[in-house]
């Protein structure tokens, strides 16, 4: 895997170091015992079934179609029952038409099933035709039936049941995991003494029997081919001991729940296909259920969670069990996916989203009925300690960006803002996890965030790096759940202490320039940045974030250079280190005559490049042109005409922004887009020379004024007097100001007109 940021290098040395071996050495700790009898890893059959014409009536209400009426059916299908021995667990895949080609009438199972996902899957088909959805880039071809099931055991047969696809779960379009040949459905668990079941297609009107070639398999006699059953045989061995269901309120820091490990569920390592992945962080928590019986008994929780890991990793082909974590409706929460509770795994859970996310499951199916409270307060408990590992705010929204799938309702790349904590159906046309988890997820994230509190959310470094003898910075933004007696410290590669921030707030914003207090350069290495949090006599779980302090070799600090009628000429050298005749000066055009020349970093991305500011008498106001590092343009209005531009880094948060002064008044701005100012205050007066930069190097940009060759200067922007005064140069000079040794604080300099003039 290639390494895309300084961030991430960072936090993979962190995995191969102390961090990793805490984790692994954390598996087998405190886990219930199961004795001396090893656990069996179960038997997956494979049965081709063949299906023919039924010989009674389709069972069951009709379907709806894309106006809520009944879909005709056309033809149903039936398979001859199927002994399933000792198995308690099915699952049904038949060939993908996207990859195989019309299957002589296997099953497409509308995407989604019934419910409101299923109808909005169903409405976004559209004109895929048959009132069946198509399955976007998997597809192929609209859905050819439903597929039912029902099992039979001394009491009888019971009634059909439809049966889900499953094709928004699982890995990403992307993963090696994702063989797309097949498409699944989810899995069943059989109930004691099931000894047959069957299967049933019911194929709608215009579906695959007006199909050239199809009809006479389904008027005929001819078999459908494709379709299989994946009959698990799970090792029945009991579940360890219950933990009682408890509220799961808290008043100190988020501690991790009970979990049974892999080894307390029995799972057997040998059947993993690959070692684990990881995303670089976990941003958001997704709800499933796993659609299978809600009658288990509580010795029956392990097998049932063995049977998917078989089934996931046997029948589909993926590495593991695709879940991060399961909760039983006992109020047990289980591990999942093999690679660490505390990290974050990359699961198979959510095709599509599975980067940055973490899956839980319910085991059990909620399309109809509610979860016990039990299972509610247990998956509380694990969301509350989960996301507060990485400081998520269970009431926040997040930007996850998709990889596409084959039945999402999101196209690869697209951003999407989600909420932290969202059912499956907000990226998949799915029902899952069913509409009364679905009602449930308010309360859910109401009482995640109550749980552990104080919180800290948010807080990591806005950058992976800082160069403080360029001149750099980065920033930390954090949130807390309350207010709080907080403080930002920095500790140096060497174990010392750096530098420190403290306040009290809902929320602490501070940037660091890679240097002590007294404006000593950081050691060079890897920084650790560490947020802490005190409100009510409780500590927040700790932010920290590793920062990269650069200590490449000057030349650094402010460079030199000119603008007259849209030609530039500027050096990357250090002012201190410039001469006129050391021909590093370069040239290029960018704006016209008329023009005011800006400089400054417009995206934040550690690059200051050009701008100019366009007065049009016309209009009453004045038109900012950006040039970003990437060759685009920030364009947009800002102040009014006769204005003085200046522009700076008002809010510290690394992005230079526009600002306009008039007769002394300054107006700030903290994007760089067409709006109202964002702070307004006095300093100086008409004729005066407005500057703005960095005295103090807090990394915040405040005001400035050249007046008869003595600047005045202001660590505030706010109204006020100056802080401090100095005289540089002559009254005829030309003021400017800039950080000229790469220290972090700006300081004035004068432009004076040479021998000739100019």
């Amino acid at each position: 895997m290639l390494f895309r940021s300084l961030r991430r290098l960072a936090r993979r040395v962190m995995v191969a170091g102390t961090a990793g071996a805490v984790a692994l050495t954390a598996f087998n700790v405190a886990q219930p015992s199961l004795g001396v009898r090893r656990i069996h890893p179960g038997k997956v059959q494979d049965v081709q079934l063949a299906l023919a014409p039924a010989s009674a009536p389709a069972a069951g209400p009709a379907r709806a179609g894309l106006a809520g009426a009944p879909t005709a059916v056309a033809a149903v299908l039936d398979s001859p029952p199927v002994a399933v021995g000792t198995a308690r667990f099915v699952g049904f895949s038949w060939p993908n038409p996207a990859t195989s080609g019309p299957a002589g009438g296997a099953p497409r199972a509308a995407a989604g099933g019934g419910g409101a996902a299923g109808d909005a899957a169903r409405a976004a088909s559209g004109a895929a035709g048959g009132g069946a959805a198509a399955s976007g880039a998997a597809g192929g071809e609209a859905a050819t039936g439903t597929l039912r099931l029902r099992t039979r055991t001394a009491a009888g047969w019971s009634g059909w049941r439809e049966v889900e696809p499953a094709e928004e779960d699982g890995p990403d379009p992307t993963s090696p995991e994702h063989h797309p040949e097949r498409v699944f459905s989810d899995g069943v668990w059989l109930a004691a003494g099931t000894t047959e079941l069957q299967v049933r297609v019911e194929r709608p009107a215009g579906a695959g029997a007006e199909r050239p070639g199809a009809a006479t398999a389904a008027t005929a006699g001819g078999p459908a081919s494709g379709l299989a059953a994946h009959l698990v045989t799970p090792d029945m061995t009991a579940t360890p001991g219950t933990e009682p269901a408890r509220p799961g309120q808290a008043t100190a820091m988020t501690t991790r729940p009970a979990i049974v490990s892999r080894a307390g569920w029995g799972a057997d390592e040998s059947l993993r296909r690959h070692a684990p992945e990881y995303s670089d962080t976990v941003k958001a928590a997704f709800v499933h259920h796993t659609v299978q019986a809600n009658s288990y008994a509580p010795s029956e929780s392990a097998a049932l969670i063995r049977a998917d890991y078989a089934y996931h990793v046997r029948s589909r082909g993926w590495n593991d069990i695709g879940y991060n974590f399961l909760v039983d409706r006992y109020g047990r929460v289980f591990e999942g996916r093999y690679g660490g509770v505390t990290r974050a795994v990359l699961g198979a859970h959510a095709g599509g989203f599975n980067t940055d996310t973490t899956g839980v499951a319910l085991l059990g199916t909620f399309t109809s009925s509610r979860p016990p409270a039990g299972m509610v307060a247990a998956l509380e408990r694990l969301l509350a300690w989960k996301l507060d590992l990485t400081h998520v705010d269970p009431l926040g929204l997040t930007a996850l960006t998709s990889a596409g799938s084959a039945n999402g309702r999101y196209p690869a790349g697209r951003r999407v803002a989600a909420h932290t904590i969202l059912g499956h159906r907000s990226t998949s046309y799915t029902a899952c996890p069913g509409d009364p988890v679905i009602a449930l997820l308010p309360a859910i994230r109401s009482a995640v965030s109550r749980i552990g509190r104080p919180r800290i959310y948010g807080g990591a470094a806005t950058a992976a790096a800082v160069s403080p003898e360029l001149g750099g910075s980065v920033g930390v933004h954090a949130r807390f759940s309350s207010t709080a007696r907080w403080r930002v410290g920095v500790t140096g590669s060497n174990g010392a202490n750096v530098r420190a921030w403290t306040g009290t707030g809902g929320e602490a914003r501070v940037r660091w320039n890679g240097r002590t207090a007294s404006g000593q350069l950081a050691p060079a290495g890897w920084a650790t940045m560490t947020v802490t949090a005190v409100a009510g006599g409780a500590t927040a779980r700790p932010a920290t974030s590793q920062v990269f302090v650069d200590r490449t070799p000057p030349p650094s600090g402010t460079s030199t250079g000119g603008f007259s009628a849209g030609a530039w000429t500027v050096s990357n050298v250090n002012a201190e280190q410039r001469s006129t005749s050391s021909g590093a000066f370069t040239s290029y055009r960018w704006g016209k005559a008329g023009d005011l020349p800006v400089v400054g970093d417009w995206d934040g991305d550690g690059i200051h490049t050009v701008g100019i500011v366009r007065p049009n008498a016309t209009t009453g106001g004045n038109h900012f042109l950006l040039r970003n590092s990437d060759g685009s343009v920030t364009d947009f209005w800002y102040g009014a005409y006769g204005d003085r531009p200046v522009v700076g880094d008002w809010d510290g948060d690394g992005v230079w922004t526009p600002g306009a002064v008039r007769a002394g008044v300054w107006s700030l701005r903290n994007t760089n887009t067409t709006g109202a100012a964002d702070v307004t205050f006095r300093f100086g007066r008409s004729g005066d020379r407005y500057l703005a930069g960095d005295w103090d190097g807090d990394g915040d940009f405040t005001p400035a004024v050249q007046r008869a060759g003595t600047f005045w200067f202001r660590n505030a922007a706010t109204t006020g007097p100056s802080d401090f005064h100095l005289r540089f140069g002559r009254v005829e000079d030309l003021g400017f100001v800039g950080d000229w040794n790469g220290n972090g604080t700006w300081t004035p300099g004068v432009l004076r007109a040479g021998p000739s003039g100019t």
